[in-house]
Formats: structure tokens, C-alpha cells, sequence
């Protein structure tokens, strides 16, 4: 049952990805896109063909693939969590410029 669900949402996941991307929605950009098509394509293809797990663990020299696996979901983590820290710092930056420039102006009025 999951090997024909998961691949259907995959590709739904997908398919909304590149309608978002061709609307240029505000803010969904190239490395956005390309980033889901690498997860929900990974997904659908490891449910699809679970042999592929086996290349990704000889290709690691790990001894079982479930470790291949779980070592590249973790990497996965890893960066999706410093893209989000990329963002918070680059959010931090422009609420520093907004209120510098609200004060500077509040100034000039006094």
C-alpha cells in the first residue's frame, strides 16, 4: 500500500513545487525548488526502488544500508537547519536596518 501512496503525495509535493516556482511566487526560488524535487524525488524513488539504499551505502563504504540511510537523512537535517539560520540572521539584519532607519527619521523630526 505505501509503495503506491507515497509516490502519489511525491508527486503531488512535486507538482505543486514547480506550479509555485513557475508562478513565481514571492520568496520560492531555484535552490527552494530544486531542494524539494532532490526530497520528494529521493522519497518516491527509495519507496519505489528500495535497492537504491544499497548504492548509497556502498557508495559511503557503510555496511548496511539502513546506516546509508540514516546518515543522509541526517545530512539533509543538517542542512535545512543552517539554510533556516542562514534566514533567521538575514531577517535579523533587515529588522536591524528597518529600525535604524525609523530611529534616524524620528530624529530628524525632533
Amino acid at each position: 500500500m505505501y509503495k503506491i501512496v507515497i509516490p502519489i503525495i511525491c508527486a503531488f509535493l512535486i507538482f505543486r513545487s514547480l506550479v509555485r516556482f513557475i508562478k513565481r511566487e514571492r520568496g520560492y526560488t531555484l535552490l527552494k525548488l530544486l531542494l524539494r524535487l532532490v526530497v520528494w524525488g529521493g522519497l518516491g524513488a527509495i519507496t519505489i526502488y528500495p535497492e537504491i539504499t544499497f548504492v548509497f551505502s556502498n557508495v559511503l563504504g557503510l555496511q548496511d544500508n539502513l546506516n546509508a540511510v540514516i546518515l543522509l537523512g541526517f545530512i539533509v537535517v543538517f542542512v535545512v537547519l543552517f539554510k533556516l539560520l542562514n534566514v533567521i540572521e538575514a531577517q535579523e539584519q533587515t529588522v536591524t536596518k528597518l529600525i535604524r532607519e525609523i530611529a534616524l527619521k524620528d530624529a530628524k523630526k525632533k
